[in-house]
C-alpha cells in the first residue's frame, strides 16, 4: 500500500503528481507505468535530486511521455 501525506501535495514538479490515486487512474486511461519517487522533506539528497534531476527540462519531458510520474513524500 502506498500512501502520500500531506507534505507530498507540496511538491510542484513538471509531469509528476502526488496523489496515488489519481496517478493509478491517469496510469490504466493512458495505459502507461508509474514511474514512482519516494522523498523527504528532510532529506537534503531527495532535495537535490528533485532540484537538479526532477525539475530538468529533459527529464519531466521524458516522464510525461513514457510515464506517470509519481511523487511519494
Amino acid at each position: 500500500v502506498l500512501t502520500t501525506s500531506p507534505l507530498a501535495a507540496d511538491v510542484t514538479l513538471p509531469g509528476w503528481q502526488s496523489d496515488y490515486e489519481a496517478a493509478l487512474e491517469t496510469a490504466r486511461q493512458e495505459k502507461k507505468p508509474i514511474l514512482a519517487t519516494v522523498s523527504a522533506v528532510w532529506c537534503g539528497a531527495c532535495r537535490q535530486m528533485q532540484q537538479l534531476t526532477l525539475n530538468d527540462v529533459q527529464v519531466a519531458r521524458l516522464v510525461e511521455t513514457r510515464f506517470i510520474g509519481l511523487v511519494i513524500d
